[in-house]
């Protein structure tokens, strides 16, 4: 289980990342964090990928972003921006922007920007068929 914290970012709010890991083993790093989830995680059976809201022992906005696998290819980067996009809808709602974004349409966001993301890198990082560049551009 890979673990990383955005302390500061653009907005008031700790950003985890989190790859791997049973249910288990991510709820309780998040205990020696000191971290509340605002709600229960529901459990869908084989998650790709889940984003959660969460009090810090200071009372403050934290989003986690758990991902099953964070490989380097289309599917896995596609399934990181859908939740990506369920962390802006968060960090947004916490700081009163809930009129920029309708929280019910989240979902079908987070699904569209997911596809895109992932059709768009099997186009870009396809390898052409008879590649003579020799790994110049």
């Amino acid at each position: 289980m890979k673990w990383k914290k955005l302390e500061r970012t653009i907005y008031p709010c700790t950003v985890y990342f989190c790859q791997g890991g049973t249910a288990s083993e991510v709820k309780a790093k998040m205990k020696r964090l000191g971290l509340i989830p605002d709600e229960e995680e529901k459990q869908r059976g084989q998650q790709l990928g889940f984003t959660l809201k969460m009090t810090d022992k200071n009372d403050r906005l934290s989003v986690l972003i758990w991902v099953k696998s964070a490989k380097r290819n289309p599917r896995d980067v596609s399934i990181l921006g859908h939740e990506c996009e369920h962390a802006t809808y968060a960090i947004f709602q916490h700081i009163g922007l809930e009129g920029a974004v309708l929280y019910d349409d989240q979902e079908v966001h987070a699904y569209l920007i997911g596809y895109l993301l992932e059709e768009a890198l099997e186009f870009f990082w396809q390898k052409p068929r008879f590649d003579v560049s020799f790994g110049f551009e």
